[in-house]
């Protein structure tokens, strides 16, 4: 008996959704703050050869050299100094820190250390203190002070150089370098003079943080270079500020788009490396353009790093067109501060306005701040959340009232409504519970 054969014939249609490598890239780099993006920046320099820093950038300002070479030293050294006035047993060997009180000021400081030593000019040495400007550094011109005071270049050079072998290490300094170069000399070990000649010679590797360059370029360890960049990062940027005050200032949170008011109009900065900063390395261009296997390692390297381009160049247009939609939509509180002048806004609105998806909205904002034109630094969050704007209100409105009749939440009420704001008096009452503020009564009774 023959065998049946039964034929089967099918046909299945299979859809995938493949996302480009550069849209993932895009979305996780927009995400991240500018000290993070400085952070990933770096992680991808050390990994991959074929992407560099551009020389060709506009010279840092000391602010700018603050926030690469020394990020968490602005601040003061409040302990160290407490740790003097204690009075506790260093041993033998006295300083005359520790017989100092209060500090009235840097001023006061240094002419007890500079008065009646060899070559001590009481008129020059004075008007060189009173030079030194908040943060200790030489404020005026050499020749400015030796103009003024009638002296010569020589002898105003010698009293900047008394004044520098005072305490605080690193004062009368004519800029930020040559501040940490001058600590730097006060110590006689290698890691100094590694970290000196860094500073003198290699300062962009300095500020970029490329240990391992740096290491190459001493012929040390890598190991080494770690220890010689925190020696650096451990020192004092800002010395005069050590005998100013005894209380830091509350740090500021960091801004990662400005939106800044100039006579020709707005300015949108977007904080952090931009392209412009970065390029892919000219001899693996080359290289990729070859034959053979280090041609293919070439190409790789090439296409990683035009990729992470790519990316950072769409963070930067995000950000860039949310400054723009900000300022048009959200312009009264942009320019004023005043919260009175925020609108109701959605993240979804935004995205669906400028023609970028929400998720994307959501991560270029998520815990991240904006400067506005006032100087002030705000949190994303304050542009989409207008009962912000209503409990500021409402704060305001109690912070005026006659404590002898504090206001009802209905006469609140009616105030926002006279500043065209329209909320029902259990609406007032609910923000003034989120707030934490009393009623009318234990407000009365407080």
């Amino acid at each position: 008996m023959a065998r049946g054969f039964s034929f089967r014939a099918s046909t299945s249609l299979k859809t995938s959704v493949r996302v480009d490598p550069k849209v993932i890239l895009g979305s996780r780099l927009v995400a991240l703050s500018a000290a993070e993006l400085d952070a990933e920046i770096q992680r991808e320099m050390e990994e991959n050869p074929a992407l560099i820093r551009l020389d060709e950038q506009e010279p840092l300002t000391d602010r700018d050299l603050y926030r690469k070479l020394a990020p968490d030293q602005l601040r003061l050294q409040s302990e160290d100094y407490e740790f003097l006035r204690s009075g506790q047993d260093l041993g033998n060997e006295c300083h005359w820190t520790d017989f100092a009180g209060q500090p009235d000021s840097l001023h006061d400081h240094l002419w007890a250390q500079i008065s009646g030593t060899a070559g001590h000019d009481p008129e020059l040495d004075l008007y060189v203190i009173e030079s030194l400007d908040e943060r200790g550094y030489l404020g005026l011109p050499k020749e400015e002070i030796a103009l003024a005071c009638g002296r010569s270049l020589e002898a105003v050079e010698d009293s900047v150089a008394r004044l520098q072998s005072c305490e605080p290490a690193g004062i009368a300094a004519e800029g930020l370098i040559p501040c940490l170069i001058l600590q730097l000399q006060r110590e006689s070990s290698s890691l100094a003079s590694l970290a000196i000649n860094l500073l003198e010679n290699q300062l962009p590797l300095v500020l970029d943080h490329q240990v391992k360059i740096a290491a190459r370029r001493l012929g040390i360890e890598v190991a080494l270079a770690e220890k010689v960049f925190a020696l650096i990062r451990s020192l004092n940027p800002e010395p005069g500020r050590t005998f100013d005050s005894l209380t830091p200032e509350a740090p500021r949170a960091s801004a990662e788009l400005s939106l800044l008011r100039t006579e020709s109009g707005w300015q949108i900065q977007v904080r952090g490396v931009t392209t412009a900063e970065l390029s892919v390395d000219r001899t693996y261009q080359q290289l990729a353009g070859a034959k053979g296997d280090s041609a293919q390692h070439a190409r790789h390297f090439v296409a990683r790093a035009e990729r992470f381009l790519s990316a950072l160049e769409l963070r930067q247009q995000t950000l860039t067109r949310l400054g723009a939609y900000l300022i048009e939509k959200q312009g009264g509180f942009v320019t004023t501060g005043d919260l009175r002048f925020v609108n109701d806004l959605t993240r979804c609105q935004v995205a669906k306005e400028i023609g970028i998806h929400e998720s994307t909205i959501s991560r270029a904002t998520m815990n991240k701040f904006v400067e506005i034109a006032t100087g002030e630094v705000v949190s994303f969050d304050l542009f989409f959340d207008s009962s912000l704007r209503v409990k500021e209100m409402i704060g305001a409105i109690l912070r005026t009232e006659n404590p002898g009749k504090p206001l009802s939440d209905q006469r609140i009420a009616e105030i926002l409504a006279s500043q065209g704001v329209q909320v029902a008096r259990r609406t007032v009452n609910k923000y003034r519970d989120h707030s934490k503020l009393l009623s009318s009564r234990r407000r009365k009774a407080a």
